[in-house]
């Protein structure tokens, strides 16, 4: 499937020149976001180390963008470094955590976890391949996604399905000559920019390093200099901060052999980190929590680019995603070669060019898990300021402004004052969630809280999944209406409609607003093309969404097209049944309708 894929990409790509750009992307392990003597946020001192040293990260940085609130993908490893590869959020290929994230004896069954990368998904090798820009692609260092490891999925040059182990020291000394094996790595990665200049290809080199992740390693010199240096208020272990500047002692040997070898000026770097740091390593503070968790601690990361365009000493505040990698590689390569349709991310060659960026969608996070200490399932959507955090087992949702502080703590919750900023966050967190078929965590019939059956474990008179799939948890019975408007759970249930939104109230302010747009759709019952119909007089450059939903709310399929009097719409993919289908203008709900469709493919 995969082989197929990749010829058909190529078939419709154009061949190009050796001017193609270089891509370099440096990707470190458990580096923080206050990891580096870089201060990433220019109106929080506390971004950068108060101990730890980075003079080479620091001069990178300079000389391209500093992104001061980037994201990993998940809060640990093996998913963001998937994620980065396909482009895809972890929700959509499932591969959310590392293991099984489940504990004993609590009121939840973690959502179900794919822990290998599929082969049917398109790495960013693999793309590069099919472009027919003659890309040499090497992959050294961390794998840790199984998969069959690079080599089986696009990358050409690699040293092997390589995890954690591969990066230690055979004896487990913390003074190592080669501490994590940054220099091994990196002798690595020259090697193959030599040969690729060499032969005039262009190339994309993907260095995922072990450092800064446990085992502690360090060189004798570097633990002798920390030694005799004052502990910082946050930071203080020696051998830590040892660690991080052998690491970047290796990233400045390579940084020079770019300029060297002549292509700084047609190579892009990309440096990030696959999650936050681990707690008992090196403090996050100011954000709170660490690896493994959604709070800001665990997924807010170090990120600089460099590269053609990018002016020095640059700098920019929206939130992006270890996800957007892939396509903004994309971008610069100028290739014409399909992407894969599954991408989530967002070039952000404008946001680096610093011309109008706008990514119409939050930043979304979810991880439907137990891990250590507090960590229970919980989703999140980070959007402008604010961000917002779904509790699974709690039933809490917490809202963040995370420009007024940085920190999620309770006492800076202000859920319970924009709870306008709440429903709508919430919403695109559902759909989303609901339109990548994403796992989610259901409730324990083995736990005492609960006497009845699947589907109804807590017998509320609600199917579980359908109120998990809705983002109201347990914690809404069925008399409940979150969304105002007169119809409880259990109508909404029964009804197919919608528990959060409030489908009178919008679609008559949708009317008041655009001077009453929609008329109806048509025929209903239908064996397979539905119609919109819109008054001819309001037909404008909108866009017009049509979801068409099951009954247990599922968003089974999307369309999306410019606004007319009449829109057609083919539903031949979709089985026979009964639906509800929801119509947005420019995002805005201004109709819901069941449709009853009579035949199936």
């Amino acid at each position: 499937m995969k082989n197929t894929l990749l010829l058909f990409f190529s078939l419709l790509s154009f061949s190009g020149t050796a001017q193609s750009p270089n891509f370099v992307f440096i990707l470190a392990d458990d580096m923080g976001w206050n990891g580096t003597s870089i201060q990433i946020s220019p109106t929080e001192g506390g971004s950068m180390s108060d101990f730890y040293e980075t003079p080479n990260l620091a001069q990178f940085a300079s000389e391209g963008m500093t992104f001061s609130q980037a994201y990993s993908p998940a809060p640990n490893c093996a998913p963001t470094r998937n994620s980065i590869l396909t482009g895809e959020a972890p929700a959509r290929n499932s591969f959310t955590t590392v293991g099984g994230g489940q504990t004993p004896d609590r009121v939840l069954i973690s959502g179900t976890n794919d822990s290998a990368l599929d082969n049917g998904d398109i790495t960013i090798a693999e793309w590069l391949n099919s472009t027919n820009l003659n890309y040499r692609t090497a992959h050294f260092g961390k794998w840790h996604i199984e998969g069959g490891g690079p080599g089986e999925n696009g990358f050409s040059h690699h040293d092997g399905s390589n995890n954690n182990g591969q990066g230690d020291a055979a004896d487990g000394q913390i003074i190592q000559d080669d501490p994590k094996k940054v220099m091994d790595l990196t002798n690595k990665g020259i090697a193959f920019m030599e040969e690729a200049v060499a032969a005039n290809e262009p190339f994309y080199l993907h260095l995922a390093h072990y450092a800064v992740h446990t085992l502690v390693e360090t060189t004798q010199g570097a633990q002798d200099y920390f030694a005799a240096k004052p502990a910082g208020a946050i930071h203080d272990n020696i051998d830590y901060a040892g660690m991080t500047r052998d690491f970047d002692d290796a990233i400045g040997v390579l940084l020079t052999e770019i300029e060297e070898l002549g292509i700084s000026d047609n190579t892009y770097i990309i440096f990030t980190s696959d999650n936050g740091a681990q707690a008992n390593q090196s403090s996050n503070t100011p954000l709170f929590r660490s690896k493994g968790h959604i709070r800001e601690g665990g997924i807010r990361v170090p990120m600089f680019i460099k590269g053609p365009n990018i002016s020095a000493n640059s700098a920019s505040t929206e939130p992006v995603v270890g996800y957007d990698v892939f396509p903004t590689i994309a971008d610069w390569t100028g290739s014409t070669a399909i992407l894969p349709s599954t991408l989530d991310g967002a070039s952000l060659n404008n946001l680096t060019l610093q011309t109008a960026f706008n990514r119409n969608e939050p930043v979304y996070f979810h991880s439907p898990h137990y891990g250590s200490g507090a960590k229970a399932p919980s989703s999140a959507a980070t959007q402008g300021d604010y961000k917002l955090i779904i509790n699974y087992e709690t039933g809490v949702d917490n809202l963040f402004n995370l420009s007024a502080n940085v920190r999620e703590v309770d006492g800076n919750d202000i859920a319970a004052t924009n709870p306008d900023v709440v429903r709508d966050l919430k919403i695109k967190l559902r759909d989303h969630l609901k339109e990548v078929s994403a796992n989610m965590p259901s409730l324990d019939p083995t736990h005492a809280n609960f006497s009845g059956t699947a589907p109804d474990i807590d017998s509320d008179t609600l199917e579980d999944e359908w109120e998990f799939r809705e983002l109201l948890s347990y914690h809404f019975g069925p008399t409940d209406d979150p969304d105002g408007d007169g119809m409880d759970n259990l109508t909404e249930f029964t009804n197919g409609t919608d528990p959060l939104v409030n489908e009178t109230v919008a679609i008559d302010n949708a009317v008041d607003a655009n001077n009453s747009s929609f008329i109806g759709l048509y025929p209903n019952p239908t064996q397979d093309v539905i119609n919109l119909e819109f008054h001819s007089n309001s037909t404008s450059n909108s866009i017009i969404e049509l979801g068409i939903y099951s009954v247990d709310g599922r968003l089974v399929r999307t369309f999306k097209d410019q606004k007319a009097a009449v829109m057609s719409f083919s539903l031949s993919e979709i089985a026979s049944g009964v639906y509800t289908a929801k119509i947005l203008e420019n995002g805005q709900l201004i109709g819901s309708e069941k449709v009853v469709l009579t035949s199936q493919k």
